[in-house]
């Protein structure tokens, strides 16, 4: 009888240290496993970081060009402005400048002398 409670025992404790082994082995899959997939997610984020930097250097790319772009609209407005200035005034000393010689061709001293004055008294601004 002792003999065959050892062999039970014996057996018993084989089954078991199968059953170690193989639940060792389970969990060392599972592990491989779960390694693998926190591997593959790890590469997934870091595309997408490096796409968020791609994005975001492409976006601050834009904002300064159209920081530039606005600037250089401000100038154009600037220019057309100081340009409208220079050549309203110089327009109107056109105009009287031509109807004081169309004044003198007619013989019309007065109003040829009014205009001078006018253009006389603008270029003193």
């Amino acid at each position: 009888m002792s003999l065959l409670l050892l062999l039970a025992y014996l057996q018993l404790r084989r089954r078991r240290a199968r059953e170690r082994l193989a639940a060792k082995g389970e969990l060392r899959a599972a592990y491989d496993s779960l390694e693998t997939r926190i591997a593959a997610r790890t590469q997934e984020l870091q595309a997408r970081v490096d796409e968020l930097h791609r994005t975001e250097h492409t976006l601050r790319a834009t904002q300064d060009d159209l920081v530039q772009a606005g600037k250089l609209a401000v100038l154009g407005q600037m220019a057309a402005s100081i340009t409208h200035e220079i050549n309203q005034p110089l327009a109107a000393l056109r105009a009287l400048n031509d109807n004081a010689r169309v004044y003198l061709e007619r013989g019309m001293q007065a109003d040829a002398e009014g205009n001078l004055e006018a253009i006389d008294q603008l270029t003193q601004r």
